[in-house]
């Protein structure tokens, strides 16, 4: 369901940034930017403290790899936005066959043990969270990922279990894939520091 306060519902100075960013990401402009700018005290501010947090503030993980893990939570509610978004994204950071083959079955996919385990765990904290068990835990650990690590993994699926709802809810933009390329490359190289439109 299209909300039209989330198209419309910001002010004129919020518009005007709005339609900058809409050009600077090839005619798209991401739901989350409208949702989080929409009374940004209520929600926006606290959400994307803890995105940036996660997607950009990881000991443990490259951005790429932070990305990675985002899509595959959205592959795993199978929300196509922000799937298609962070793909778009991690794309940037790390190949496309290697992508491709993590969702077509990530227990094969050419990633290491740590990546591997932590989309093991993942898919599980997804699909089955009342399921996880100490043993669950103690193979992303033995897999050489640390606390801290898997304490990221973790609020990685927070954060995209989270916006994955609200993007179906409110049913954001797809684009096409020349956009969302686009968006891929912005936010890769940007972060996600014009995720609050002030005004």
């Amino acid at each position: 369901m299209r909300l039209q306060i989330l198209d419309n519902g910001h002010s004129f100075i919020q518009k005007i940034q709005m339609k900058m960013i809409r050009t600077m990401m090839g005619g798209l402009l991401p739901g989350p930017i409208a949702i989080q700018s929409y009374r940004p005290d209520f929600f926006g501010r606290v959400y994307n403290d803890t995105v940036l947090m996660s997607l950009r503030g990881t000991t443990e993980w490259h951005k790429s790899e932070a990305e990675l893990f985002a899509a595959f939570v959205s592959f795993n509610n199978r929300c196509n936005f922000c799937f298609g978004a962070h793909s778009a994204i991690a794309v940037k950071g790390i190949d496309q066959a290697v992508l491709d083959a993590v969702f077509e079955d990530w227990r094969t996919a050419p990633v290491n043990e740590k990546i591997r385990a932590s989309l093991g765990f993942l898919e599980k904290l997804t699909k089955t969270p009342a399921e996880v068990t100490d043993v669950d835990v103690n193979a992303v650990l033995d897999a050489g990922v640390s606390r801290l690590g898997l304490e990221e993994v973790i609020q990685i699926s927070f954060v995209f279990s989270l916006i994955n709802r609200l993007a179906d809810a409110f049913d954001f933009e797809l684009g096409d894939d020349s956009s969302r390329k686009r968006m891929g490359l912005v936010l890769y190289n940007l972060g996600y520091g014009l995720a609050i439109v002030p005004g």
